[in-house]
Formats: structure tokens, C-alpha cells, sequence
């Protein structure tokens, strides 16, 4: 591999290190979201909450100043980097807490004040500004529940990564029993870990180039030494020929060891790559499960892109924008460079 492409792949592989880096220090991999259909009681909401305590119930509606969420608190659980610190998981009362950039519109100012803001009919005081977004959170309201809800989100975090797709079953499960309808169904760990499998995927490109190359060097040099053992035969024995052949059989060894070393750690890579489990088909060998799994991601990604994305898929579609933009005009352009280079 010449030092130009070296350049160009460590490059590449550190934008999607820090892309997952990033991304996983903003918004929590074990989280499990749900698109829901309009709740119109708050019975079926308690019922989940005795089961699953760090739930959180977001209704939202855009105005034109802002978006309006009517939460039931937890709301720092799934989103790292949130302004929402501990008391807001347990509010109480007619508070509000904004974000900064509706604070400087509705209030003038940026930081909490104790004023009084008039929302869907009723009074909320500002307990506290949050410093991202463009949001105006209220604290969850049965009365409220009748207004004309754009969107019903639900978030739960797991304790761990591992147990994400189990809790999703008993959450699901008790969802349905409760009367919950779920319209779409999102695992944050999937746009998460997606840089972090890309960068394994580049770690085994590279590492199955320098197995083919260290495989044709092995094949050269043991062709070398039968051509050599068969031409010798005649004069010389195993043993005079192999301290002749002393430091070219060392080197055959070597890189026999260094293929079998590098197919260890193509075996670790692919173990370690976090895969989303609906690409997982449920029979290998049946075309209707391939199927299954497109009509599935289809009408994820089309509902998404009628609704809205959430907002740990709304950063990796940035990401991914930038990696993108990256790929297609700087990397060439340096490729073109270091070409002109090269020809003069």
C-alpha cells in the first residue's frame, strides 16, 4: 500500500471513529423508541410505569415559534449531552423549561427568569433554559391529552446494550396489552454502532489486502524452496538441504504464522461488529426472509422520512453527510493532486 492511500485510509478511518465517538457521547445506544397512535387516557400510561419506571412519554407540536413536548420526565435518559438534569425527571406542578433559543424569543433573555408563559390555556412558570434545541418542554397533563397532539413519542433505556433486544420484547409485548398502538419502532444502537461497524469494515479491507499480499509472498517463497528441493535432491539430503535453506525456511514459517495470526483477527473483527438484529434474516436460506427484512427497513426509513427522524438519527444523517461530502471532493481532489504529482 503506498503512503498516499495509507494517508487517505487512516484519514477516512478517523472520521468514523470520531463520527461513533461523537454520536455515542450524545444520545444513549441502549435506548428503544416507539412512534405511537393518540393515547386518550392516562390508565394505560400508569401501567407501563409500574413495570418500567425510567419511561418517558413525549407528545410534541410544532408552532411557529417552537416545538411544544409534553413529557413525563426522564427525558435526560436517552440523550446524554441534555440539559434536562435530575429535578425535571420529577416535575410537579405548571413548569416549563425552554431552550435557549426560545427563551431569547418568547422572553428576551436567555436565562430563567420566573416569568409566566400562557401555553395550550394555561399558565407554566419557567423553572429552567436548557442550552440546545428549539424546544418548550411542559410537564405531562391528562387534560391536556385532547389537544391536537402532532406526534406521540415513547423512549425507554435498558440497563445495557446486550439486554436492548429483550426489554423490547417484554416492552412491546406490554405496550399491546396495555392498548398501546406502535406506528414505527427505533433502536438507537443502530445508527450509533453503524460508524463504528463501517470502521470495522475498513480495518478488514485493509487487513484482507495485506493477507493476499503476505499470501503471494508465502506461495513465492514456497514454490522457491520446492524448486530448489527438487533441482538439490540428487546431491543432498533433508537434512544438509534444510541448514542450507536455514533463513528462507524461517521466513516461510513466519509467514505462514502471519497469515494464520491475521485470520485470527479477521474472525475478532467480524465477531465484534454490532450488527442490528432485523438484518439478521431467519432463515439463511429463504428469499422471503430477505424480503421481510427490506419491506421492514422500507417502511422504518419511509415513515421516518414522512414524520420526522429521531434525533440520534438525524445527527448520523449529518455524519454521514459530512463523510460523504468528504469522500466525494476532498479525498479526490488529494488523489488528483498526489496523481499530478506523481506524472511531473
Amino acid at each position: 500500500m503506498s503512503v498516499s492511500k495509507m494517508l487517505r485510509f487512516m484519514m477516512l478511518l478517523f472520521l468514523l471513529v470520531a463520527s461513533f465517538i461523537w454520536i455515542e457521547k450524545s444520545y444513549s445506544a441502549q435506548t428503544i423508541s416507539y412512534e405511537l397512535a393518540p393515547i386518550k387516557s392516562a390508565d394505560p400510561i400508569e401501567q407501563v410505569y409500574k413495570s418500567f419506571e425510567n419511561a418517558t412519554f413525549n407528545w410534541e407540536m410544532k408552532t411557529p415559534d417552537y416545538t411544544l413536548v409534553m413529557t413525563t420526565g426522564n427525558d435526560q435518559m436517552h440523550k446524554k449531552l441534555t440539559g434536562l438534569q435530575t429535578p425535571w425527571s420529577s416535575l410537579s406542578g405548571q413548569e416549563a423549561v425552554l431552550s435557549e433559543s426560545v427563551a431569547s424569543r418568547l422572553l428576551k433573555t436567555s436565562a430563567s427568569n420566573k416569568q409566566t408563559l400562557k401555553i395550550l390555556d394555561h399558565p407554566f412558570l419557567v423553572s429552567n433554559v436548557i442550552r440546545e434545541g428549539d424546544y418548550l418542554f411542559i410537564p405531562f397533563n391528562e387534560k391536556l391529552l385532547t389537544q391536537n397532539w402532532q406526534r406521540v413519542r415513547f423512549f425507554y433505556t435498558a440497563e445495557n446494550l446486550q439486554s436492548a433486544e429483550l426489554t423490547d420484547e417484554r416492552l412491546f409485548n406490554l405496550m399491546t396489552l396495555s392498548g398501546f398502538e406502535v406506528l414505527n419502532k427505533n433502536f438507537s444502537k443502530n445508527p450509533i454502532y453503524l460508524f463504528y461497524n463501517l470502521a470495522q469494515l475498513l480495518c478488514l479491507y485493509a487487513l484482507l489486502l495485506f493477507v493476499r499480499l503476505l499470501s503471494n509472498s508465502f506461495n513465492q517463497t514456497r514454490l522457491a524452496l520446492l524448486e530448489k528441493r527438487q533441482a538439490l535432491k540428487p546431491f543432498y539430503g533433508f537434512k544438509t538441504f534444510v541448514k542450507a535453506e536455514k533463513k528462507a525456511l524461517i521466513r516461510c514459517f513466519l509467514k505462514l504464522l502471519g497469515l494464520v495470526l491475521l485470520g485470527f483477527t479477521l474472525v475478532k473483527f467480524l465477531d465484534n461488529m454490532i450488527l442490528p438484529k432485523v438484518l439478521i434474516p431467519s432463515n439463511w436460506f429463504s428469499l422471503s426472509s430477505y424480503y421481510d427484512i427490506y419491506q421492514l427497513l422500507a417502511n422504518n426509513w419511509n415513515y421516518q422520512l414522512q414524520f420526522g427522524f429521531t434525533g440520534v438519527m438525524q445527527m448520523c444523517l449529518r455524519l454521514v453527510s459530512l463523510i460523504v461530502l468528504y469522500v466525494v471532493l476532498i479525498d479526490q481532489w488529494l488523489l488528483k493532486k498526489v496523481i499530478l504529482n506523481a506524472s511531473k
